[in-house]
């Protein structure tokens, strides 16, 4: 049995449901570097039996295009693999051609859902944080916004914001910001 939740959940089961906690290892899931993603991707390649194999500069540059998210790198292969049909390599140009669709499908399962838990004003922060295109903010950068300490820690909670330093905030991934800049009718 594997209980999978964000670390700060995982404090809160603990409080009400301590034996889960005491009875289950914990681990920490981070981002991949390439020799985790390709350990990841190849180990679900093989489970399929198909033979499908995944040129070396395709999981860099998924690595990099995820920031070696978990659920984004896996995302964008089954995604990928999707869209090619039935192939036994994948190679660099087979995912730029269909990096635009990859993208967009991420967009539209993950990032909408994301986005629809924020409220109208969470959300309007949001965008100019992603316009803004400053790897870090601050609340002092948006005080314009009423209110502006709790619409970040809000935002923190529900994991759209992660804390850099004290004071110092960034979107959670990003794909997310290049998802916001899409929702900003301004940029159009």
């Amino acid at each position: 049995m594997v209980v999978t939740a964000p670390t700060p959940l995982l404090t809160e089961i603990a409080e009400t449901a301590e034996p889960l906690t005491r009875f289950f290892t914990r681990f920490n899931l981070g981002p991949f570097d390439v020799e985790e993603a390709r350990e990841a991707i190849s180990k679900r390649l093989q489970s399929t039996k198909q033979g499908i194999e995944v040129d070396d500069d395709v999981v860099v540059d998924i690595v990099d295009k995820t920031q070696g998210h978990p659920y984004f790198v896996m995302f964008v292969m089954f995604e990928l693999l999707g869209k090619l049909g039935k192939v036994k390599n994948v190679d660099l140009k087979s995912l730029e051609q269909y990096w635009p669709k990859v993208r967009e499908s991420l967009f539209k399962t993950v990032f909408d859902q994301k986005f629809k838990t924020a409220s109208p004003k969470e959300r309007e922060l949001m965008i100019k944080i992603a316009v803004a295109d400053s790897k870090v903010v601050s609340a002092k950068d948006f005080s314009s916004f009423k209110g502006i300490n709790v619409l970040m820690s809000r935002l923190e909670e529900n994991e759209l914001l992660v804390r850099k330093d004290r004071g110092q905030y960034s979107l959670f991934h990003p794909l997310f910001s290049e998802y916001l800049k899409d929702q900003n009718p301004d940029l159009g």
